[in-house]
């Protein structure tokens, strides 16, 4: 499939995603510590539905305030995972009980080519008034099929949890 490119006046250049719905467009931002790769999702519910002012009051809020949002992000992260932790008792399973947001690294990453672990959360932006959230979504060690989703509002954790509370 050929890439289509769209370029927003405010956003910048984005890519019509594979299923030919959503617009994608990477940042690179720091993530635990690390330079990551972050991906961007417009989501539209329409093959011609437009990139709406909501999208991009969202998008300009987390660019102006993502080092914030990021941190709280991983602070989250790490205290669910220690929630998890005991509920579900991964001690059983390998996991290690871990103190530090840097040492989810592991938990969230893949080795690149580099030998490094590489992190790359997704951002979505809904499209309609009534998620009134921007949804980030992590894969995780822990657990692979379902990943993480956390939702923030105004800048605040709002709820974590499996991927599918983002969607």
């Amino acid at each position: 499939m050929e890439k289509k490119i769209f370029n927003h006046e405010v956003i910048g250049e984005l890519q019509l995603e594979a299923y030919g719905v959503d617009y994608i467009c990477y940042r690179k931002l720091e993530f635990i510590g690390k330079i990551c790769n972050v991906e961007l999702i417009f989501m539209r519910y329409e093959e011609d539905d437009k990139i709406t002012e909501k999208q991009v009051k969202d998008y300009l809020y987390f660019m102006a305030n993502h080092r914030s949002i990021l941190k709280k992000t991983s602070d989250a992260i790490l205290k669910y995972y220690l929630e998890v932790y005991e509920e579900i008792n991964l001690e059983e399973e390998g996991f290690e009980k871990i103190s530090k947001v840097e040492e989810l690294l592991p938990l969230l990453g893949e080795f690149n080519t580099k030998g490094e672990y590489e992190v790359e959360p997704s951002i979505y932006f809904k499209q309609n008034e009534e998620d009134d959230y921007i949804g980030i979504a992590i894969g995780c060690e822990w657990d692979i099929e379902n990943g993480l989703g956390i939702k923030v509002v105004n800048g605040e954790i709002y709820e974590i949890g499996i991927h599918d509370i983002i969607l």
